[in-house]
């Protein structure tokens, strides 16, 4: 499914990937896996190392709604790409 296809759903699905959830939270997909390293974003279970992720799409939207939550998101993933960078 495509990135216009999924946004323009009358309902969304109840479980959605990584990459959905990176169109719900409008961040990179890269940016999930840093988010949930971090503590700041939980996936369903826990799954093994490697493994694909899974988000409720409900979780999902309302942390969307956090304007508290999101900035705390963007400064993580700032501070991911910041250290990252410093190494190179």
């Amino acid at each position: 499914m495509k990135y216009d296809q999924f946004l323009s759903l009358r309902i969304l699905p109840v479980i959605i990937d990584s990459e959905k959830t990176a169109w719900l939270l409008g961040i990179h997909q890269d940016a999930v896996a840093i988010l949930v390293r971090a503590g700041h974003l939980e996936p369903l279970e826990n799954p093994p190392p490697g493994a694909q992720r899974y988000f409720s799409s409900r979780y999902v939207l309302q942390l969307g709604e956090d304007v508290q939550w999101m900035r705390k998101a963007v400064r993580i993933i700032r501070q991911h790409y910041r250290a990252r960078n410093a190494k190179e």
